[in-house]
């Protein structure tokens, strides 16, 4: 039998963030292929459960604060290569 430390049991914090996207990729390709959901509501959905999550678990002031945080790398191009050709920035 081998023996591990007891923290080699416990999953990385990386491979739980990729279990964690995967998950989250799943969902949103259901929403679209068996629930019919556009695009659109796919991110309102997903959104409105983060912000309410985020609310909840640490107040008001800091969900507002991470809402920012968001939507300064938005601004500062973080994402700009996933913007599809032909779409306004």
């Amino acid at each position: 039998m081998n023996k591990t430390p007891a923290n080699d049991t416990q999953p990385s914090q990386k491979r739980v963030k990729q279990m964690c996207d995967l998950m989250v990729e799943r969902a949103t390709t259901m929403m679209a292929n068996e629930a019919g959901a556009p695009v659109e509501m796919i991110v309102d959905r997903l959104l409105t459960f983060a912000i309410a999550q985020m609310a909840s678990t640490y107040g008001r002031q800091e969900a507002l604060n991470m809402l920012r945080f968001a939507s300064d790398q938005v601004k500062a191009g973080k994402f700009d290569h996933l913007i599809h050709s032909g779409r306004p920035n």
